[in-house]
């Protein structure tokens, strides 16, 4: 078996077969160039370390550098944003849609926020390392990972396991440094159009809201309710989507653990209040009593 270098995987002399391969470049006959594929088994283990750490290395860096830029776009966007607090929500939404919800069959999958379009293969690999590592902490190998000097991987394509963590740090990032109570952006009555109603009912803890103002999800505490505790995993089903858990729970118990508790939200309180006078939906006595209490 023929043994390379380190220098040989670093210079782009040999790809790994455990990466992925792209290639447009063809020879004198018009045939593809493909590139020299090898496994760690064409290595001493002495160049595998040093491999390995290259990988996690530039790994780490495509985080930090990717992760900078989301910051940078969304801070320039926040602030010309006339409708801060909605932007931010939609920016969270996203990125918990993109990590954990569910994704339709289809070859191309296009975001409603940042109305972005992925493959399908791509959200599941993002997913497939928002559950296993994200999630469940499981250690990720990165042989995947090309030499920056490797011209046979795809161009300016972040790698959806760089993708994934670089959406949970953003996450995270927005969570822990903007509060929508705290907002001191003013919205006066004539920026309320279509536009922005129909924004609205897209978030999560906007339809949660509606559910609550209804009465819908009362009654369903009493549907799916075993002794004295709700279940809310059922009553999140059963309104269509399971992602609405979290807010239910936080709201019904009055806790804020995860700034999912609507009734924690004055501004969030009169929004929903709002959509409903204007749409003529009777606010139950569950409601109003939540918001005095």
């Amino acid at each position: 078996m023929e043994q390379y270098k380190f220098e040989n995987w670093l210079n782009g002399d040999v790809t790994l077969i455990y990466s992925e391969v792209f290639s447009d470049e063809k020879d004198d006959n018009g045939e593809i160039v493909e590139p020299i594929c090898v496994d760690w088994g064409n290595f001493a283990e002495s160049d595998v370390i040093k491999i390995k750490q290259m990988q996690k290395q530039i790994f780490d860096k495509n985080i930090n550098i990717n992760l900078e830029k989301f910051k940078s776009e969304f801070l320039k966007r926040h602030t010309k944003s006339l409708m801060p607090e909605e932007f931010l929500e939609s920016e969270k939404q996203e990125c918990f849609d993109i990590l954990f919800s569910k994704i339709p069959i289809k070859q191309f999958v296009t975001t409603k926020h940042w109305e972005i379009t992925f493959y399908y293969n791509d959200l599941l690999e993002i997913q497939k390392y928002a559950k296993n590592t994200i999630f469940k902490g499981i250690e990720v190998c990165l042989d995947f990972i090309h030499s920056p000097h490797n011209k046979y991987q795809t161009k300016n394509k972040i790698p959806s396991q760089v993708y994934a963590h670089v959406l949970y740090n953003y996450f995270q990032w927005l969570e822990s440094n903007f509060n929508l109570e705290n907002n001191d952006v003013k919205k006066s009555d004539d920026m309320i159009n279509d536009d922005v109603i129909n924004l609205k009912t897209e978030l999560l803890w906007f339809k949660v809201g509606l559910f609550f103002a209804n009465g819908q999800i009362s009654l369903l505490k009493e549907k799916f309710k075993k002794g004295d505790v709700a279940n809310f995993t059922a009553i999140s089903k059963e309104l269509g989507n399971s992602n609405y858990r979290p807010y239910i729970s936080e709201s019904f118990s009055n806790t804020n653990i995860n700034d999912k508790n609507i009734f924690s939200n004055n501004q969030k309180v009169k929004e929903i209040l709002k959509y409903c006078e204007v749409n003529n939906i009777n606010v139950s006595d569950d409601f109003t009593t939540r918001i005095r209490s």
